[in-house]
């Protein structure tokens, strides 16, 4: 009796109803208001909503589980698991309506029955037990009230991305529409144009448009796009690292296929524009085209395309984060067919490391500067316009 009776002060010392009780009013609590014990097995029903409610229970041993039924689907949906010292059905105190959900044994457990009507046995406990339920009741409030204010800005802010992400899937179905018409058009023009970089200003406009409307309607500062100078040295010295392996490996390949093919042999490794006869000023033209434009290209794809389905997609950051570089990756390749399909599979897997710069420090200034040294380097001074026969 005496090892029940602390595990009773110990339970009740952390329960909120009972906690203030003094030792004389626990002792009378065991002696003149609680029922015998009842022992339930794992899967019995504690309380059943919509019953009746003429007591209510302290956990003394065991777990059980709140559980509430869906009208629609008629499955069960768990709201609470309770531990020892936990009440059950605390809110008949102040309330004599039925039950208004169900609580069930999750496994063996012992339950103290506090009927209502005994309570009358200790002076003012009733009252004390009201007014601390009434207490505990107005901080639940305050609290769920805070929680759904919470909730409602959580879901605001995933109806404005979910708005935003069928701006952006609408634009650039849009854009990419006009682009597959004008596609043959533009073909025909590489063709008979010996700087393909020039035709790159509208194609590239095109697509800019679409997003800068995206941004407008979304909300979101510039910097969410890449827009920012934030991370910007990390970003530098990370890209300038890639740059050098992704150069080397042009290097390499354009050796490989001088030396061990029959395609380029007796060609030399680098080639100064020698494939496209350019003057030097043509050439300098295309530079400076060249380097007007990768940082277009770069926000489009980058900061306007994935920086806005990392944003707006859902899921795990790591599975956002891929998806939008895959997607993202697939258009800055697309943007390459006009001139070779080649070209365009040549350029995926470089987009690929690109974009993971990108979601790694979200800026575009790095990534820029790379895509420009390594398309310059490549097509200019490795001469891959041979390469890839355009």
């Amino acid at each position: 009796m005496k090892n029940l009776m602390l595990k009773l002060y110990e339970l009740l010392g952390k329960n909120f109803l009972f906690n203030d009780l003094s030792s004389e009013q626990i002792q009378q609590l065991a002696d003149d208001v609680l029922d015998e014990p009842i022992y339930l097995k794992a899967g019995d029903i504690i309380l059943r909503e919509g019953e009746p409610a003429s007591a209510m229970y302290i956990l003394f041993q065991g777990n059980a589980e709140v559980i509430k039924k869906d009208p629609k689907s008629g499955h069960y949906h768990q709201l609470e698991v309770l531990s020892a010292g936990a009440c059950i059905g605390e809110m008949a105190l102040i309330d004599a309506g039925p039950r208004s959900a169900n609580v069930r044994a999750i496994n063996d457990v012992v339950l103290l029955v506090l009927p209502l009507t005994h309570l009358e046995k200790i002076p003012n406990l009733a009252t004390q037990l009201k007014l601390k339920l009434g207490k505990v009741l107005a901080e639940r409030l305050r609290s769920t009230n805070e929680n759904v204010v919470k909730s409602l800005e959580a879901h605001l802010v995933e109806a404005n991305a979910r708005a935003s992400l069928g701006y952006l899937t609408t634009y650039m179905l849009i854009a990419s529409g006009l682009f597959i018409l004008l596609l043959g058009t533009v073909s025909q023009l590489v063709k008979e144009l010996s700087i393909t970089t020039i035709l790159s200003f509208p194609i590239l406009l095109l697509f800019t448009l679409t997003i800068v409307m995206l941004i407008r309607k979304s909300g979101y500062p510039l910097r969410a796009y890449g827009l920012t100078t934030k991370n910007w040295r990390l970003a530098l010295k990370e890209s300038f690292l890639a740059t050098l392996l992704v150069a080397l490996g042009t290097i390499l390949l354009k050796w490989y296929l001088v030396t061990m093919t029959n395609v380029m042999a007796n060609e030399p490794i680098f080639d100064l524009a020698a494939s496209q006869n350019l003057s030097p000023i043509m050439l300098a033209i295309a530079c400076i085209f060249y380097a007007s434009l990768t940082p277009v290209q770069e926000f489009l794809v980058r900061g306007g395309v994935q920086g806005a389905l990392q944003m707006f997609l859902t899921g795990s950051s790591t599975y956002r984060t891929w998806i939008a570089i895959f997607i993202a990756n697939l258009m800055f390749s697309a943007l390459h067919v006009y001139i070779s399909i080649i070209i365009a599979i040549f350029v995926f897997p470089v987009g690929l490391l690109w974009g993971w710069l990108y979601s790694r420090h979200g800026t575009i200034i790095g990534i820029s500067i790379s895509h420009l040294i390594l398309g310059l380097f490549a097509f200019y001074v490795v001469g891959f316009y041979t390469i890839l026969g355009v």
